[in-house]
């Protein structure tokens, strides 16, 4: 499928061109599936555009407007993993603190940490960057080899990959093909925008 990019100034009407794109679409296609991809803070506001927008037709009945959190539940609810638990922060702290315990004795400079306020949800904060910023271990190893003679950045680097390492990251048992069908079924927009982490680019890709 082709991607079209609208470039413009502050003003310009890039968003006003976008949803009369959209809309004209939808209306010739009722068929087809419209997912316009936002920031979770714009949706609201993006909702309202494409019910104002001048048109004899102000439904929206095949046009989603979503953030990649709700496009992610979307996709669960159609690939049969909306009946699955997701983790909270709080959820994902505990584990981080259970795997930190049992390798204490393995975390060369964390190891002394574990029991501190705070501590715990700094490292859940590096794990969940690093996730969302595809790095693993190929990079982490990258990482340990540019740090030459930092001989403490070394071993936190190799604490973050001890940690990152033993923390399962459960993947709800959807499968791939279907995800990858729910996505490409539909024509899809992405707009407000200012940059994307590694997994949102996969994903939009």
């Amino acid at each position: 499928m082709a991607v079209h990019y609208i470039f413009g100034s502050a003003g310009a009407g890039k968003s006003y061109e976008l949803c009369r794109r959209i809309k004209e679409l939808a209306k010739k296609e009722p068929g087809t599936r419209y997912l316009v991809i936002v920031p979770e803070q714009f949706t609201l506001q993006t909702q309202k555009d494409f019910v104002t927008i001048s048109d004899e037709n102000r439904g929206i009945m095949n046009i989603d407007v979503l953030s990649f959190l709700r496009l992610a539940y979307r996709v669960f609810e159609g690939t049969g993993g909306a009946d699955r638990l997701v983790l909270e922060d709080t959820g994902k702290s505990m584990i981080v603190k259970k795997v930190a315990m049992q390798h204490e004795g393995e975390l060369l400079m964390f190891g002394r940490n574990v029991h501190k306020a705070g501590f715990i949800s700094e490292i859940k904060s590096i794990l969940s960057e690093f996730y969302q910023y595809d790095i693993g271990e190929e990079e982490l190893l990258q990482m340990q080899q540019a740090a030459g003679g930092n001989a403490a950045l070394k071993r936190k680097l190799s604490d973050i990959e001890v940690s990152k390492s033993t923390v399962t990251i459960t993947i709800l048992p959807c499968s791939t093909a279907a995800s990858r069908i729910f996505w490409q079924t539909a024509i899809s927009q992405l707009r407000e925008f200012s940059h994307f982490w590694a997994k949102r680019r996969k994903t939009a890709g």
